[in-house]
């Protein structure tokens, strides 16, 4: 198969989001080469026995409409739960295999861990699929990624976040009040930058993490650059500033989610951006490349 056209080489899927009406579910993986897209990113939740899955919210609503905390359930019982559309929960092994399978040869696969405390399981599962050089780990977990560097991961690590650089010292006055935070509030965990070496206890496994700074310590910052990786970011987070010190500190910038054609050409032609987040991407890969 062809190799991804420089027209939409930072594009990336956010959540395998357009290739069927049910992000994450299992076919879509296998239609990743079909499309010159350059990135798919799925997220991974673990059971309670330590199996790890493809969906992003902590809880799973499933063809009937019932609920299930999936950080509570067994992987056994996981397996029988179904999308709306039918499909069951994906495993990472079985996406992974999907992918090398089905992929091109430069797409790249991106993980982004939502569960703390499974990170050898995550880099076993890769290594078992022979296709570390072709995943990239993705967090709002900070924990995660120093885990994965401490496990000797040869992967690039992108740190999520939400990036107060834009707001000046307005930004540095509320990321220092905010720097000693550890906070669980309902389905939420909210981090400062002094806690990223903290224990996590009981908020480190079935919730939605967000990390909150303006600029990273030293020893992150080297793991983050060292790797290859760097940060990822909302869209409304992205200034000069912000540019400045992802080049200052050898960072890749990754900014989330545009849905169309227009907005992603307006972040593809920016200096400075590496690769951009959508939810439609197969949708803009066919409105700018004729050929598929």
């Amino acid at each position: 198969m062809s190799e991804t056209r420089p027209l939409l080489s930072k594009l990336l899927s956010h959540r395998m989001r357009g290739f069927s009406n049910t992000e994450h579910v299992p076919s879509s993986f296998q239609r990743v080469g079909d499309y010159p897209i350059s990135y798919f990113e799925v997220d991974t939740r673990v059971s309670s026995d330590g199996d790890i899955f493809i969906y992003h919210d902590p809880t799973f609503i499933d063809i009937k409409g019932g609920r299930h905390r999936l950080s509570e359930l067994k992987g056994s019982k996981i397996r029988t739960l179904r999308h709306p559309d039918g499909e069951p929960i994906a495993t990472l092994d079985q996406a992974l295999n999907d992918f090398s399978k089905y992929s091109r040869s430069d797409q790249i696969f991106c993980i982004d861990i939502k569960d703390y405390g499974f990170e050898s399981k995550h880099l076993d599962v890769v290594r078992a699929n022979n296709i570390e050089s072709k995943v990239v780990f993705v967090s709002w977990i900070p924990q995660s990624l120093y885990q994965l560097a401490q496990l000797g991961c040869q992967s690039a690590l992108i740190l999520s976040h939400w990036n107060l650089l834009r707001f000046g010292n307005f930004g540095y006055l509320v990321s220092h009040l905010l720097s000693k935070t550890l906070q669980g509030i309902g389905p939420f965990v909210f981090l400062g930058k002094d806690r990223i070496r903290s224990s996590l206890k009981q908020l480190a496994h079935g919730y939605q993490h967000c990390f909150v700074a303006s600029e990273l310590p030293n020893d992150l910052l080297e793991i983050l650059s060292s790797s290859g990786g760097g940060i990822c970011v909302h869209t409304s987070m992205v200034r000069t500033s912000l540019i400045e010190y992802c080049k200052k500190n050898s960072l890749a910038l990754w900014i989330f989610s545009i849905n169309d054609v227009p907005s992603y050409q307006h972040w593809l032609n920016k200096e400075g951006i590496d690769v951009i987040f959508c939810d439609d991407a197969p949708g803009v890969a066919r409105s700018l490349d004729t050929n598929i």
